[in-house]
């Protein structure tokens, strides 16, 4: 049940809420088949479970239309067009600052 979910690319939370179940509950069962395959991530974890025909491409696509509402791309934008990028500076630190540190 919880396939559909990791297809989907839902959150502990949201696979909890679907399944009507607590989210540690689906935390744990994840790490339990983490465990098992031997994953380490979601993406491996799904790679695996379709290596292993647990989920078929049926499945894939029912995963897929079950979450409409999660747009592959944003509405404005433009795989074409670099993004920007906010450059932010940290703030320098004065020898005064410092001299108050060792008073």
């Amino acid at each position: 049940m919880y396939c559909f979910g990791l297809l989907a690319g839902k959150s502990d939370k949201q696979i909890a809420r679907d399944c009507e179940v607590s989210p540690g509950t689906v935390t744990q069962r994840i790490k339990t088949v983490h465990y098992k395959l031997q994953t380490h991530n979601r993406a491996h974890l799904v790679a695996e479970l379709i290596r292993l025909k647990v989920v078929t491409p049926l499945m894939m696509v029912l995963a897929a239309i079950t979450l409409p509402e999660v747009p592959l791309l944003a509405q404005d934008d433009d795989p074409n067009q670099p993004r920007q990028v906010r450059i932010t500076q940290r703030p320098v630190r004065r020898n005064d600052d410092l001299t108050t540190l060792y008073v």
